[in-house]
Order: C-alpha cells, then structure tokens, then sequence
C-alpha cells in the first residue's frame, strides 16, 4: 500500500435543475471519476462528499489519501475514530494518513435548510419517513445503490413509485444518480464495509439544501454486528454544517413492520426485493421478499393488501437456505414473533429452517478444527444420516461427545487441546 489516494477538486455543472458534481481520482496508474447528478436541490463544491466516498476505499488500496479540496475541520478529525472502527471490525483495512487542501470557512444558517430522509421505499425508510414525517422536508431517492446504472426500465417503474409516496406526503424528493458503487467494489465489500459512507458522501453533498439526514437502520440495538451503516459510524460523517442521524435502531423489523402496515400507500409500494426475478417489483422468492412477508403476515395483512405478487408459501420458508448469519438474525426475531402471536404453523416453518442452517454452522465450524475427520467416510456418515435425527437442543452435546471418542487414540495433551479448541468453537 505504497501509492496513495489522489482525489482532484470537485467540479459542479449545471443544467437547468440537474447539477452535476465530479472529482478526479488517482491511485498509482489508476484513474476513477466518481460522480453525482442532482435533481431538485442545491450541492456542495467542496470536498466532503469525496472524503466520505474514498476513505475506506484507500483504508484498504492505498498508503495515504490526500484530496486537493477544502473539508470540515469536524470531518476531517472525525475521520480518525472511522479508521479506527474500521479497522477494529476489519483489520485488512488499515488506518492512513489524510491531507486536503484546507478548510471550509463558511457555515450556511441552518434555519434556511431543512430536513432530509434517504428512502428506497424498503422497510427501514418507511418506518423513519412514517415515524419522523413531521420534521422531513426532502425524501431522497438514489440511483446508483441498490439498482444499478444500467437498470433503467426497472429505475424508471421504482422512481414513478416513490414519486407517488413523495406526493402522497407533500414531500419534494431529491433524487441523485451516481456510479460510487461502481467505483468502491473494486476495493470494498458494498453491504460489509461501505454503503453507510456512500449515503454519508450524498448527504454531505446535499448540505446547502439540508440541516439534518436521516440514515435508516438496518439493524436493531439487540443486532448490531460490524456493517457499513452503523450507530457507531453514520453519525461520525456529520460537519459544523450538517447532521446525520442513524434512525430506527429502537424497533425490530416485526415492529417497523407493524408501524408501516397502517399506512395504505406504504402497503402498496413497499420495496424490499434485491432479486428482481423477471423484473418483478417484489419477486416473492428471495430471502428479503419471504423476511418481509413473514413480518406483513405476523402483523395480520392479507397478502392481497401488500406490493406482492404470490402469497407466503410455508413449504419455502421451511426449505429456505439462508445465505448468512446476518439473515439468521431476522428469522430468529420473526420466530420469536410468531410464538408470540400463536402462529404454530408459521414457527414450525421457520424453526426448521434455522434448524437446517445452525447445523451447517456446526459442521462447517467442526470441518474447520478437524480437516481430516471431516474427510473421513465415519464423517459423512455421521452428517448425511445421524446428525439430522438428533434433537436441535442436543447436537452441540452430541458433537462434543462424538469427538471425544474419536480423538481417544491422539495423544492425551493434544487431544485435550483440540476438544477445548473445538467447543470454544461451538460456543462462539
């Protein structure tokens, strides 16, 4: 990590209501261009944006990172606690230097701005819009995030939908393209480590429109893992001029559920779908459309009532593969849930599914402290036919015991490291 990070002046272009902003970047031989195009709002020259966008990026490609445009003082200090959550979550990313041209010297009068919510009509924006819709001012829509560029029928049928819930609440929307996640996923993983700062490099370019930003929540407080929108982080990217709020993290998703599921038109735009199977608005197959269902079905609305297009099958949700830990969060809540509601036939559904993803917890972690038993046939024998039978609140006791027996012939001191290595696993 010997180049650095070399971020040019930022450059604003107008046309009509559309400005446009850009800066030049350099790493070693490598050139980028990141880029924002605004409509309905006032943007920022200075360099803040661009800070926000390349910080983490040159935590992980580049030594240094130096940006030839004036910051704020308050960023710039803060950005010192970013690198270090950063890197305490995600140690491949390394604290660096930061320079810039100099500082800002001009505080616009916050009374003249006003209120702003990022918003993809998802789960999380609903509930802030609903919850702070008194205090908003701006809905902000981006392009560029979740959808990407080159979507453009499906942005197009996304933007008329949020158009139509910005009218319904008197609300003028901001809406922003840009090619940032182009740009950080040749150094950053976008969901991990850095949307929360993409969302803070629009937020700071908006500043001449807004006093405040809200980021919502993806996470509640009982949830939080290291994640690139965070309560520790988002708040960390605000200026003397502008403050970013992370929103929502009090309620679980059940709970923001239920809040949206008064409101007619957030029934009828909610967007959750990462999929987009054949241009579907909500597919009704991913993992996030079955999350989101479970949560409109515990809440008690029909699935005529919501932007789905199938029911909630039961029979998919008992054979769904989780793809992560993160998602096994979710589903953990919305079985709590359904206990609670007396849903028995929804918690059968999902305990199985959590039952078949904690064992491959289990095996993979096991794989892992013993390579060559999980290579042997007694392995797979032990896996495919007798693990699944053994009741779910007796298979670490079980592991435990089965390997016990398998190392008896080691030698008594490595065996007994490898046991207690092995059920610190377990008990992770």
């Amino acid at each position: 990590m010997s180049d650095q990070f070399s971020v040019g002046e930022s450059r604003v272009t107008q046309t009509g209501e559309v400005s446009v902003v850009s800066a030049p970047i350099r790493l070693g031989d490598r050139e980028f261009s990141v880029w924002f195009r605004v409509t309905g709002a006032t943007v920022s020259a200075d360099s803040n944006a661009f800070l926000a966008a390349t910080l983490i990026p040159a935590m992980k490609g580049a030594g240094a990172l130096n940006l030839s445009g004036q910051v704020s003082p308050g960023l710039l200090s803060n950005s010192s606690t970013i690198q270090s959550i950063i890197h305490k979550w995600f140690p491949e990313f390394k604290k660096i230097p930061v320079t810039t041209g100099g500082f800002e010297d001009s505080v616009p009068p916050s009374g003249e701005r006003g209120v702003g919510c990022f918003f993809s009509a998802g789960v999380d924006s609903y509930y802030t819009l609903l919850k702070h819709q008194a205090d908003i001012t701006h809905i902000i829509y981006v392009h560029g995030f979740d959808i990407w560029l080159h979507e453009e029928a499906f942005r197009f049928s996304v933007l008329n939908e949020i158009r139509r819930v910005a009218e319904s609440f008197g609300k003028p929307l901001i809406f922003v393209e840009t090619n940032i996640h182009e740009f950080s996923d040749q150094f950053t993983d976008w969901g991990l480590h850095y949307f929360g700062s993409a969302l803070a490099s629009v937020a700071l370019l908006l500043a001449p429109q807004l006093r405040t930003v809200y980021v919502p929540s993806s996470c509640a407080y009982d949830e939080l893992f290291p994640w690139g929108s965070h309560p520790l982080l988002d708040p960390m990217w605000s200026t003397e001029s502008l403050q970013i709020v992370h929103d929502g993290s009090e309620a679980s998703r059940t709970e923001k559920v239920t809040m949206i599921a008064q409101s007619e038109i957030a029934l009828q735009t909610l967007r959750v779908c990462l999929d987009r199977r054949d241009g579907a608005y909500n597919c009704g197959h991913c993992e996030k459309c079955i999350r989101t269902m479970i949560n409109l079905r515990l809440s008690g609305i029909p699935d005529d009532r919501a932007s789905f297009n199938r029911p909630l099958d039961l029979d998919a949700v008992s054979n769904f593969r989780f793809n992560n830990e993160h998602a096994l969060v979710f589903a953990r809540d919305n079985l709590r849930s359904a206990m609670l509601n007396g849903d028995e036939e929804l918690a059968a559904a999902l305990q199985q599914a959590i039952d078949r993803f904690e064992q491959r917890l289990l095996v993979n972690r096991i794989e892992t402290e013993l390579p060559k038993l999980s290579r042997s046939k007694y392995w797979q024998s032990l896996t495919g036919r007798l693990f699944p039978k053994i009741p779910p609140d007796y298979r670490k006791w079980a592991l435990v015991e089965l390997l016990k027996e398998q190392l008896k012939d080691w030698d008594r001191a490595i065996a007994k490291g490898k046991i207690h290595k092995t059920w610190t696993a377990l008990n992770k």
